[in-house]
Formats: C-alpha cells, sequence, structure tokens
C-alpha cells in the first residue's frame, strides 16, 4: 500500500514519501490527536454537567441520541487500611470476624462490599470514631466518569 486516506479529512497520505515528509506527518497527527483528547475531554465534561443538572444518568435526546454517565464522585476503598480497622473493631469485640469478612470480597485483590459496610456502619455498638475511621477508608476514585453515546435507531414500520 502506498496510500493512507484519512477518511475525516479526505487527506490522502502518499506513504512513499521521503522519511523526513513522513515523520513530520506523523507529529503533526500527534498533536491534532492531543487537541481531539481535549476537545473530547470538554465534551465529555459538558455532558456529564447537563445530566448531573437534570439529576439524570441517561437520557435520548430529540433527535435520537441515547447518553448515558456514570455515577458522580466515585469513590474507591483503601482495602488494607479497611482491614486494619476492621481488624482492630474484631479485637475489641465489636465486630464478628464473619460480619469483618463479609466486608471484604475475598479476591486476589481486597475489594470492599459497600452492603456490608453500610449495614457495619449502623451497628449500635460502634462509637463514632469507629464509623469515622471506617469512612477514611475510603476516597475518590479521580477515574474519569464514562459517557456512553449511541445513534437510537428508529424502528421502521414495515
Amino acid at each position: 500500500m502506498t496510500h493512507a486516506v484519512i477518511r475525516a479529512t479526505g487527506e490522502v497520505l502518499d506513504l512513499s514519501a521521503p522519511t523526513g515528509e513522513l515523520a513530520a506527518v506523523l507529529d503533526h497527527m500527534a498533536a491534532i490527536e492531543a487537541e481531539l483528547r481535549t476537545a473530547r475531554e470538554l465534551v465529555r465534561q459538558e455532558l456529564c454537567g447537563r445530566l448531573d443538572r437534570d439529576n439524570q444518568r441517561r437520557t435520548m435526546t430529540d433527535d435520537g441520541w441515547f447518553l448515558e454517565v456514570d455515577a458522580p464522585g466515585q469513590t474507591e476503598w483503601d482495602t488494607g487500611r479497611l482491614a486494619g480497622v476492621l481488624e482492630g473493631l474484631v479485637s475489641a469485640g465489636k465486630l464478628s470476624a464473619e460480619a469483618a469478612r463479609a466486608a471484604l470480597e475475598p479476591v486476589r485483590v481486597l475489594k470492599p462490599r459497600r452492603r456490608e459496610l453500610a449495614k457495619l456502619a449502623g451497628l449500635p455498638q460502634l462509637s463514632d470514631d469507629d464509623r469515622e475511621a471506617l469512612s477514611r477508608c475510603e476516597h475518590p476514585t479521580g477515574r474519569q466518569r464514562r459517557v456512553t453515546v449511541k445513534r437510537h435507531e428508529k424502528a421502521s414500520a414495515a
């Protein structure tokens, strides 16, 4: 193949061009990709913000686009720290070892079970300090929220 076509722009690249020219094209493409990533992030943030303002996680636009976003403010748990807090609560006699085991799903990496942790936080034998210690094990993920955009195909009447 001696040519490559960039469908978005219609440009035809001559792959038999001198190495320096191809290097310049590749460098230019990297700059365009960076600009596209930045623009995509701004659009993603705007779509998340719009759905957040409407308190929605998914919507259908009038012109047939289906949008879905992850919930805002997602967090993850410091499982090592959480395991230590739970172990301390077991040692203090405030939790059974079974309840502590149920709060962390045994996988290759410990995974907090939100439902079990919520139940533990409501136990009357835990002090506010105990609940705060559990709470400090959770922190924001820092991951970007995912936005799914799909074109909705209307069923044609046959």
